[in-house]
């Protein structure tokens, strides 16, 4: 009975390190980042943000983690509310400092962020 037991546990402990994907891959294709779409968003980003931010740098869940987006919501979200030069109750908030991100860089960005 105990080589039984102890069988399946080797059975066990066997068939978990054949696993071929962990919870950050996985979270990874929830998020997105594997996509063409968030490759250009990163480079975007990359171009217009790196010299004084690291935004480039970050998984989706490190953004959301910081509050710089909101999943489904490009309107709420911090990353997208600077670049949009918003202003609001704290004044505005005009990103990147020197230079603006165009149109079609600003859609594809709120466009992804709708998207997660």
């Amino acid at each position: 009975m105990k080589l039984i037991f102890l069988g399946l546990i080797v059975v066990g402990l066997l068939i978990g390190c054949l696993q071929t994907e962990n919870s950050s891959s996985l979270d990874a294709n929830f998020y997105g980042e594997t996509d063409i779409e968030f490759a250009a968003v990163k480079t975007v980003i990359y171009e217009n943000c790196s010299s004084c931010h690291l935004y480039h740098s970050m998984t989706v869940t490190e953004m959301v983690d910081l509050g710089l987006i909101v999943l489904g919501h490009a309107q709420g979200s911090e990353l997208y509310y600077r670049i949009k030069n918003s202003s609001g109750i704290n004044g505005p908030k005009d990103m990147p400092m020197v230079g603006t991100i165009n149109p079609s860089e600003l859609s594809l960005i709120e466009n992804w962020i709708n998207g997660l």
